[in-house]
């Protein structure tokens, strides 16, 4: 029944709003008697309050006039007002303290809606007897029969991922404490554990029935397998090919651009959905005898690849038809600029090679993204030209904004190029003095450097390139070190770190490891062995600020008396946890080291070394590294052993490789639980390192 009357009132109002996106929960159970609704509609383009809550969007938290509607009146006295349940019960609003959990001890009158520091909205109650009414909007209350209809207000970043966690959270949890009641001498009492001891009360607290317990013995799925089987295949880039085909190892793309004639018309995923890769000799005598009348043939000799990797020839096979097989191409980022682009592409149409994939109508374009817009397949084209020419038109939009705007546009899978090859576009997010004529250094061509210059290191912030987004590259007149040194002037460390002494202060502890790891890094000779520390901790225990303090502290020091201030770089194992810092201050460890970012269910035909860094193909990344006196690497177990490992076995780094490997095992046996922020510290010329973890 209640579902029937959520769905006839969704249609109603479904002309009513703009959007609008409803979540059904299983109603089946006899005790799922409530339904979430989350509604998306058009905001106003300047919204005040309260009449945006009163005229846009009416919500209400308080009780109606008795003579202005019986019915309303009584529906809100009997349906929504907050009532307290003491914290004995299981979902009790009180807690320990008497504290409503919902926010209803609030004693604050307000003669109009609000809004909080943290966003959230202070709806107007102009009496006390309205501090207890739930908010609701009338007609949706009425319409649902006077039921319970709480309605609230968020506009915030976070309620999508509220939402979408909301949806897919999982089934409850419950704490279980495992206590000896008994009084038997025989039986061992059960130790307590520490209230940190996840792993241990992970191995306690975990349920294996004894039919699960069997399937895992034999090796059976848990769960149901997809049935058809379901595999996948990427789209790789011209120099992640080459790099491979330098290492004599195989691609799935490669396979793809070298296939049989009668395979000509297919799609990238449709291809590998049909046909499987094998590297072995000749099938034998019978087989060939057996399929010799097959049209097309069940399999094919790559003769084209012969001798490129290794003596073992490459041959596709026809899948077995009783076993069927969907592919299907992995996804991108659309942050992830010219790949995305190139996905877009093999995705949508058949090709022989890269070349083939930057050809349309005999034109060959520079970049995978103008192939797209020439093919019309990046959609967004039209949009992302209408949008800049609006920001430009706009009143007060300098060009910093509008470079801003070109840059989050590009991080987010629109075709910038169509703003970029635009003259006009393009020349309005020049600075008016980049394009002074009375500047007797002006030229066009000096005005672009500046404008890509720009946005090349607004790219770098993001942890990217502007080749990642098939845009040019400015005229080298700095390196990346250069960049790094100019960023970071000695005499604003020194104001910012005496700035964090004054606003975050370290407490005992983490001042104890501020001033070993300081001491040790001033009193580091050049020719020294490098140390080892360790320092654990749990999240939330302040280990990022100690490495803000310690950074601040670093580079506000000079190295003796030359005046010139330490290099230091800091990295992350995840761009959640680089967000820790100030913007473009640090990024991923796989975007620092160059690392490929690879998974162990989707690794390529002859993917079975290793993972290697591609740092040597970097050498301003190469010549900053190896400037760096000191490398924060936070989070650093959250990274795979193979990440470190792939850093040791870079030549060009091989002066340090001998100082860590000795420790390395030992250390990742002993902390593998243990969340940790590494500091690398250079100890001797040219790339000896002292070693420190936090």
């Amino acid at each position: 029944m209640i579902q029937a009357k959520f769905v006839e009132l969704t249609a109603a109002y479904e002309a009513l709003l703009n959007k609008a996106g409803v979540h059904v929960p299983n109603l089946d159970d006899a005790a799922s008697t409530w339904v979430d609704t989350y509604i998306s509609a058009e905001m106003p383009d300047d919204p005040r309050l309260p009449e945006f809550f009163e005229d846009y969007a009416p919500l209400y938290a308080e009780s109606p006039k008795f003579k202005d509607d019986l019915t309303y009146f009584e529906g809100i006295r009997n349906m929504h007002v907050h009532k307290h349940s003491g914290n004995h019960l299981v979902n009790g609003c009180l807690d320990k303290n008497g504290v409503c959990k919902k926010g209803y001890s609030n004693t604050v009158i307000r003669q109009r809606t609000t809004f909080s520091k943290e966003g959230f909205p202070q709806y107007r109650r102009r009496k006390m007897e309205d501090l207890f009414v739930v908010p609701h909007n009338r007609q949706l209350f009425m319409d649902w029969g006077c039921g319970h209809s709480n309605v609230e207000f968020s506009g915030q970043m976070f309620t999508i991922l509220y939402l979408y966690n909301y949806l897919f959270k999982g089934p409850s949890k419950i704490t279980v404490a495992l206590t000896e009641t008994g009084n038997d001498p025989i039986r061992r009492p059960i130790l307590e554990l520490h209230k940190q001891d996840e792993v241990n009360r992970y191995l306690r607290g975990r349920r294996l029935c004894s039919m699960d317990a069997m399937w895992r013995l034999l090796g059976f799925q848990t769960y149901p397998a997809s049935d058809p089987a379901v595999i996948g295949v990427k789209i790789r880039m011209p120099s992640f090919v080459i790099d491979y085909n330098e290492k004599k190892l195989l691609l799935d793309i490669v396979v793809y651009f070298n296939r049989p004639e009668w395979c000509t018309r297919m799609l990238f995923a449709e291809f590998f959905g049909q046909y499987i890769t094998r590297r072995q000799q000749a099938p034998s005598a019978a087989f060939i005898l057996a399929h010799a009348a097959d049209d097309p043939p069940v399999y094919y000799h790559l003769h084209t690849l012969d001798g490129l990797y290794g003596v073992k020839p490459v041959y596709v096979y026809k899948r077995d038809p009783s076993r069927k097989v969907l592919c299907r191409l992995h996804t991108v980022a659309h942050s992830g600029g010219e790949i995305w682009f190139a996905r877009l592409l093999i995705k949508l149409f058949p090709f022989r090679s890269f070349d083939d994939m930057l050809t349309f109508e005999d034109l060959t374009y520079g970049t995978f993204q103008q192939a797209a817009i020439a093919r019309g397949v990046a959609n967004d084209a039209a949009d992302c030209l209408t949008c800049f020419t609006e920001a430009c038109l706009e009143q007060d939009r300098t060009p910093r904004e509008l470079r801003a705007l070109f840059v989050t546009m590009a991080t987010n899978a629109f075709p910038v190029f169509v703003v970029y090859d635009n003259e006009l576009l393009r020349a309005s997010m020049f600075e008016p003095r980049w394009i002074d004529r009375q500047n007797p250094e002006f030229t066009p061509l000096a005005a672009l450097q500046h404008l890509l210059c720009d946005l090349r290191d607004r790219f770098s912030d993001l942890g990217a390139t502007m080749t990642d987004h098939g845009l040019p590259e400015p005229e080298q007149e700095d390196t990346e070190l250069q960049r790094s040194l100019l960023r970071y002037p000695l005499q604003v460390q020194v104001a910012l770190y005496q700035h964090l002494l004054g606003t975050t202060p370290l407490n005992v502890q983490q001042q104890s490891a501020f001033d070993l790891i300081s001491s040790a890094v001033l009193s580091q000779s050049k020719t020294g062995q490098g140390t080892f520390f360790t320092l654990e901790g749990s999240g939330g225990t302040g280990k990022t600020e100690v490495a803000k303090h310690l950074m601040a502290f670093i580079r506000s020091t000079p190295v003796d008396a030359t005046g010139v201030a330490r290099r230091v770089n800091s990295v992350c194992s995840t761009a959640l946890g680089a967000q820790n810092y100030p913007r473009g201050e640090c990024t991923t460890a796989h975007s620092f080291f160059k690392l490929p970012v690879e998974q162990d269910y989707d690794k390529e035909v002859d993917d079975d070394c290793p993972m290697q860094s591609h740092l040597s193909s970097f050498p301003e990344r190469l010549e900053l590294i190896q400037g760096a006196d000191v490398i924060f690497w936070d989070e650093a177990m959250a990274n795979h052993r193979e990440c470190l490992e792939a850093v040791l076995a870079v030549p060009e780094l091989d002066c340090f490789k001998g100082i860590l490997l000795a420790r390395m095992h030992e250390y990742i046996v002993e902390c593998f639980f243990i969340e940790c922020l590494t500091c690398y510290l250079r100890a001797s010329i040219p790339f000896a390192f002292f070693f420190c973890f936090l």
